[in-house]
């Protein structure tokens, strides 16, 4: 059964487990200012939609997550404040994409200890009815197939965006090529190391629509219908 978004604010990703770095870096100067439409406190993927995802889907997926800045030491169980970047690998055109951030180091796919899911979309979006001037690097604005607020990814194999510097290349898991899209927000995260590695870990996942929707206004809309629109590692 599909399940019903709950976007009633303003409105019309086993977890994978990141490695960040040895020292968390914290938020420093950077060229394009981070996404400042988001929300901390939310319940994660399987708490949110019910049931079991499954999540393991790769439509869209993040490929990577980097600290932007200067590195500092973190206290290990601290909170810590960092500017994130997330390189979004996809293949198809897909829409309302959705990011999950567990904030306690654990799963964005399932946890059942409360709400320590952050939320984020792709934003802002080009408002132009052709999308003449989107862009999928950091900043925007983002691709909007469907002409709502929220940002899509459009098929590899196209060029929607014309010749904005968007980056098509072989996908960095193998299995073919893939749009690379570029998205920078700031977090609070656990500084916690449960691999034992001396990275801090951080849980991801990304969610999406397969079909055009067009009623998605904000992170709170985006999440997955099923189980199998959504992708945690």
């Amino acid at each position: 059964m599909e399940h019903k978004r709950n976007c009633n604010r303003a409105c019309g990703a086993a977890a994978w487990v990141v490695g960040l770095t040895a020292c968390l870096m914290m938020v420093g100067l950077f060229a394009a200012s981070p996404a400042a439409a988001q929300s901390s406190g939310n319940a994660c993927i399987k708490q949110q939609i019910g049931g079991n995802p499954p999540c393991t889907a790769g439509d869209v997926r993040v490929g990577s997550l980097a600290v932007v800045g200067d590195p500092v030491v973190c206290e290990p169980g601290s909170d810590v404040l960092v500017m994130l970047q997330a390189t979004i690998e996809s293949g198809p055109d897909r829409w309302a994409i959705g990011l999950w951030l567990n904030q306690d180091g654990g799963s964005a796919q399932d946890d059942d200890t409360g709400n320590n899911c952050y939320r984020d979309y792709l934003h802002p979006v080009d408002p132009s009815p052709g999308n003449d001037g989107c862009s999928q690097n950091v900043g925007g604005p983002y691709y909007d197939g469907d002409e709502d607020l929220c940002g899509d990814v459009y098929a590899q194999n196209t060029t929607p965006c014309g010749a904005n510097g968007d980056v098509i290349a072989p996908c960095t898991g193998g299995g073919g090529t893939c749009l690379f899209t570029f998205y920078n927000f700031s977090a609070s995260v656990k500084c916690e190391d449960t691999t034992g590695d001396g990275l801090a870990d951080v849980g991801t996942c990304t969610s999406w629509d397969y079909m055009v929707n067009g009623m998605c206004s904000n992170e709170l809309c985006t999440d997955p219908g099923t189980g199998s629109k959504c992708y945690c590692g």
